[in-house]
Protein backbone atom coordinates (compact mmCIF):
# COMPACT_ATOMS: atom_id res chain seq x y z
CA UNK A 1 0.00 0.00 0.00
CA UNK A 2 3.09 2.52 0.92
CA UNK A 3 4.33 2.07 -2.71
CA UNK A 4 1.04 2.13 -4.62
CA UNK A 5 0.91 5.80 -2.61
CA UNK A 6 4.90 6.77 -3.54
CA UNK A 7 3.96 5.81 -6.65
CA UNK A 8 1.02 7.74 -7.27
CA UNK A 9 3.02 10.89 -5.68
CA UNK A 10 5.50 10.40 -8.31
CA UNK A 11 2.86 10.04 -11.00
CA UNK A 12 1.38 12.91 -9.97
CA UNK A 13 4.55 15.21 -9.54
CA UNK A 14 5.62 14.22 -13.37
CA UNK A 15 2.26 14.47 -14.60
CA UNK A 16 2.22 17.96 -13.13
CA UNK A 17 5.68 18.57 -14.80
CA UNK A 18 4.60 17.77 -17.88
CA UNK A 19 1.96 20.12 -17.79
CA UNK A 20 3.80 23.32 -17.03
CA UNK A 21 4.80 26.38 -19.02
CA UNK A 22 6.37 25.37 -22.02
CA UNK A 23 7.59 28.73 -23.14
CA UNK A 24 10.82 29.15 -23.80
CA UNK A 25 12.64 31.15 -21.13
CA UNK A 26 16.37 33.00 -21.10
CA UNK A 27 18.57 31.06 -18.24
CA UNK A 28 19.03 33.40 -15.43
CA UNK A 29 23.18 34.10 -15.08
CA UNK A 30 23.02 35.09 -11.38
CA UNK A 31 21.64 32.39 -10.11
CA UNK A 32 24.43 29.93 -8.49
CA UNK A 33 24.30 26.56 -9.15
CA UNK A 34 24.26 24.07 -5.91
CA UNK A 35 24.36 20.55 -5.53
CA UNK A 36 21.04 20.08 -4.26
CA UNK A 37 19.22 21.84 -6.56
CA UNK A 38 20.85 20.05 -9.76
CA UNK A 39 20.46 16.58 -7.43
CA UNK A 40 16.56 17.29 -6.82
CA UNK A 41 16.04 17.46 -10.92
CA UNK A 42 17.68 13.22 -11.20
CA UNK A 43 14.45 11.55 -11.13
CA UNK A 44 14.13 8.42 -8.30
CA UNK A 45 15.11 5.44 -10.14
CA UNK A 46 16.48 1.81 -9.37
CA UNK A 47 19.64 2.50 -8.42
CA UNK A 48 20.70 -1.21 -8.12
CA UNK A 49 19.45 -4.81 -7.34
CA UNK A 50 21.37 -7.40 -5.11
CA UNK A 51 20.47 -11.02 -4.34
CA UNK A 52 22.18 -14.10 -2.84
CA UNK A 53 21.76 -16.84 -0.54
CA UNK A 54 23.15 -16.02 3.27
CA UNK A 55 23.52 -18.56 5.95
CA UNK A 56 20.17 -19.21 8.12
CA UNK A 57 20.45 -20.37 11.61
CA UNK A 58 17.81 -23.05 11.44
CA UNK A 59 17.16 -23.87 7.91
CA UNK A 60 19.33 -24.47 4.32
CA UNK A 61 19.56 -20.68 4.12
CA UNK A 62 17.78 -17.11 3.52
CA UNK A 63 17.29 -16.17 -0.22
CA UNK A 64 17.82 -11.96 -0.13
CA UNK A 65 16.77 -9.13 -2.99
CA UNK A 66 17.16 -5.65 -2.03
CA UNK A 67 16.34 -3.09 -4.58
CA UNK A 68 17.65 0.29 -4.01
CA UNK A 69 16.07 3.47 -5.12
CA UNK A 70 16.95 6.86 -4.75
CA UNK A 71 18.65 9.79 -7.66
CA UNK A 72 21.86 9.10 -9.15
CA UNK A 73 24.70 10.15 -7.19
CA UNK A 74 22.89 10.40 -4.06
CA UNK A 75 24.02 9.29 -0.73
CA UNK A 76 20.23 8.16 0.62
CA UNK A 77 17.16 6.71 -0.84
CA UNK A 78 14.61 3.92 -0.18
CA UNK A 79 14.98 0.48 -0.53
CA UNK A 80 12.56 -2.71 -0.60
CA UNK A 81 14.18 -5.92 0.48
CA UNK A 82 12.64 -9.75 0.20
CA UNK A 83 14.04 -12.13 2.95
CA UNK A 84 12.80 -15.77 1.92
CA UNK A 85 13.57 -18.64 4.72
CA UNK A 86 14.10 -21.57 2.84
CA UNK A 87 12.02 -24.54 4.36
CA UNK A 88 11.36 -22.43 7.42
CA UNK A 89 7.72 -23.78 8.85
CA UNK A 90 7.40 -27.72 8.20
CA UNK A 91 9.58 -27.45 5.33
CA UNK A 92 7.80 -24.57 3.86
CA UNK A 93 9.09 -21.19 2.73
CA UNK A 94 8.18 -18.07 4.55
CA UNK A 95 9.09 -14.82 3.12
CA UNK A 96 9.49 -11.30 4.64
CA UNK A 97 8.73 -7.65 3.39
CA UNK A 98 11.14 -5.08 4.52
CA UNK A 99 10.76 -1.03 3.40
CA UNK A 100 12.54 1.65 4.77
CA UNK A 101 15.66 4.32 4.17
CA UNK A 102 19.13 3.67 3.03
CA UNK A 103 22.09 5.71 3.71
CA UNK A 104 25.69 5.41 2.23
CA UNK A 105 28.58 6.30 5.03
CA UNK A 106 32.21 6.27 5.32
CA UNK A 107 34.44 3.99 7.39
CA UNK A 108 34.31 1.27 9.29
CA UNK A 109 36.33 0.46 12.83
CA UNK A 110 39.19 -1.54 10.73
CA UNK A 111 38.47 0.78 7.32
CA UNK A 112 38.44 4.20 7.45
CA UNK A 113 38.14 4.64 3.48
CA UNK A 114 35.27 1.53 3.48
CA UNK A 115 31.54 2.80 2.27
CA UNK A 116 29.50 0.94 5.01
CA UNK A 117 25.19 0.90 3.28
CA UNK A 118 23.01 0.81 6.01
CA UNK A 119 19.23 -0.08 5.75
CA UNK A 120 16.98 1.54 8.20
CA UNK A 121 13.59 0.21 8.57
CA UNK A 122 12.24 3.43 10.25
CA UNK A 123 10.65 0.83 12.99
CA UNK A 124 11.72 -0.95 15.97
CA UNK A 125 13.14 -3.33 13.76
CA UNK A 126 16.64 -4.28 13.48
CA UNK A 127 19.51 -2.29 11.22
CA UNK A 128 21.26 -3.88 8.55
CA UNK A 129 24.50 -2.66 7.10
CA UNK A 130 26.97 -3.69 4.46
CA UNK A 131 30.34 -3.66 3.25
CA UNK A 132 29.39 -1.58 0.19
CA UNK A 133 31.90 -2.48 -3.07
CA UNK A 134 30.72 -1.85 -6.58
CA UNK A 135 29.30 -5.02 -7.89
CA UNK A 136 28.46 -6.57 -4.46
CA UNK A 137 27.83 -5.75 -0.44
CA UNK A 138 29.03 -8.00 2.48
CA UNK A 139 26.66 -7.55 5.16
CA UNK A 140 28.43 -7.04 8.34
CA UNK A 141 28.46 -8.02 11.97
CA UNK A 142 26.88 -5.81 15.17
CA UNK A 143 29.90 -2.66 15.28
CA UNK A 144 30.39 -2.31 11.29
CA UNK A 145 32.80 -5.04 11.59
CA UNK A 146 33.08 -8.42 9.00
CA UNK A 147 31.62 -11.53 10.06
CA UNK A 148 34.45 -14.03 10.62
CA UNK A 149 33.48 -17.20 8.81
CA UNK A 150 33.81 -19.38 5.88
CA UNK A 151 30.06 -19.04 4.84
CA UNK A 152 29.26 -16.47 2.48
CA UNK A 153 27.54 -13.02 3.57
CA UNK A 154 27.91 -11.83 -0.06
CA UNK A 155 24.85 -10.70 -1.60
CA UNK A 156 25.68 -9.76 -6.00
CA UNK A 157 24.44 -7.20 -7.64
CA UNK A 158 22.16 -8.85 -10.89
CA UNK A 159 21.63 -6.78 -13.77
CA UNK A 160 17.81 -6.28 -14.03
CA UNK A 161 17.61 -5.22 -17.67
CA UNK A 162 17.46 -9.24 -18.80
CA UNK A 163 14.21 -10.21 -16.91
Amino acid sequence: MKTMKTWAIVLSLALAAACGDRTAKKPTENRPATASADSSLRPVRTLGVYEGLLPAADGPGIRYRLALSGREGSREGTYALKAVYLEAENGEDRTFDSEGRWTLQNGMPDDRSATVLRLDPGDSTERFDFLYMTDSIEMLGSGLVRIDSPLNYTLRRVDTSRR
